[in-house]
């Protein structure tokens, strides 16, 4: 998200009184390699989740972290202590190494790396296949394409589970018909493997 969106959504949300809920699971892996600010301290009313799953390629290790005001905090903690007992020291100390300064980077770019690898071959295939146009997202392991063929997204994500074994989908899923959803996150060759069905 650039900064003048960013900007106007605190704008609103301090207008509105509202809370903005920030997932940043991805950020330090936007594909042109230029770090989007956090929203974290924006308004007393921001919560920010990030974690090591996505941008981190380490889901197995169960980690992540919200941030928010002192009255979140300390309501998420209460939360916290009657449901989890602690952290394994193992998933502890992976992530403390994982974090530390130049390491940290060396992870991410290899993210980044992976995700314009894979979304390269998605959009080089796309080219040649006129029932979809694919614009070029600037971050996350998600794209959503438009349909130009008169079916709907359910319609169309149905059909290539059925017929294909291809999983995607529908954009009336997320409020927005007449698209279909890709992830292009995964190895590669499971991303060339439905592409090429």
């Amino acid at each position: 998200m650039n900064p003048e969106v960013m900007d106007g959504v605190i704008e609103v949300a301090r207008e509105t009184d509202c809370w903005v809920l920030s997932d940043e699971v991805y950020r330090g892996a936007e594909l042109d390699g230029v770090e989007c600010r956090s929203f974290a301290g924006a308004t007393d009313k921001t919560i920010v989740n990030a974690g090591l799953s996505k941008a981190y390629s380490l889901p197995g290790l169960r980690l992540g972290w919200t941030v928010g005001s002192e009255a979140y905090i300390n309501r998420a903690w209460s939360f916290h202590d009657f449901t989890v007992i602690n952290v394994a020291y193992l998933s502890d100390w992976v992530a403390s190494k994982i974090l530390e300064y130049g390491r940290r980077r060396k992870i991410l770019d290899r993210t980044k790396d992976h995700l314009n690898h894979n979304l390269n071959m998605l959009c080089d295939w796309a080219e040649h296949v006129p029932a979809l146009t694919i614009t070029r997202p600037k971050a996350a392991a998600i794209t959503f394409a438009k349909l130009n063929i008169p079916m709907s997204s359910e319609e169309f994500v149905f059909n290539l589970r059925d017929n294909f074994s291809v999983l995607l989908t529908a954009g009336k899923w997320h409020g927005m018909e007449g698209f279909v959803r890709f992830g292009y996150g995964t190895p590669e060759e499971y991303v060339r493997s439905g592409l090429d069905r």
